[in-house]
């Protein structure tokens, strides 16, 4: 037969072991005064090592793109490790619910950076999934390569945004806010690709 406490030591156990376990709860789901982290996932398929952020860095538009209009872009640095080899890249989210986007730019401090052109797929890349959580259906993503002066760049930078280009001629902007931009420095400072 199993036992029940009543007296005093059972319910005051009972009460430290609730205590305990709301404030793990509490602290696990509350904090969100830091920068997000670094980390490292195995892709099961390929083998290779995708190493980004912990969540990629939100930009927003200022223009007014109504009710039924995404307002959120994102992009988020990562590395590629293929058995020490390594390669950085860029990685860039904007809705594509404006029309057909002819060309993507990445702005740091205002001034367009020089990246490459995006990589094709991921296969290309040796990843069989993305390296950032692909935010909405109608998002579409670029990767590019990312030499040691663009990340610099973006690390140091006061203002980040993107900018999309439509085949109809129209431009839209969505920048990071000011909270947002630690986390590129956080990266920076964990890069070994020697790039």
């Amino acid at each position: 037969m199993g036992r029940t406490f009543t007296g005093a030591l059972g319910l005051g156990a009972a009460m430290l072991g609730a205590a305990v376990l709301g404030a793990a709860v509490l602290d696990a789901g509350c904090d969100t005064t830091h920068a997000p982290g670094v980390r490292e996932n195995l892709d099961p398929v390929t083998g290779t090592t995708a190493i980004a952020l912990s969540r990629p860095l939100e930009l927003v538009t200022e223009e007014s793109r109504g009710t039924q209009r995404d307002p959120f872009a994102y992009l988020g640095p990562f590395v590629i490790d293929r058995m020490g080899a390594r390669q950085r890249f860029l990685w860039v989210s904007v809705p594509q619910d404006n029309g057909v986007i002819s060309a993507v730019s990445v702005l740091c401090d205002g001034r367009p950076l020089e990246l490459e052109n995006a990589a094709p797929d991921l296969n290309k890349l040796g990843l069989t999934r993305p390296p950032y959580q692909p935010p909405a259906p109608w998002s579409r993503q670029w990767y590019f390569p990312l030499d040691g002066s663009a990340l610099r760049c973006l690390s140091s930078a006061t203002r980040v945004g993107v900018e999309d280009r439509l085949t109809s001629g129209v431009t839209e902007r969505f920048d990071a806010q000011a909270g947002e931009l630690p986390a590129i420095g956080a990266f920076a400072a964990r890069d070994t690709s020697g790039q």
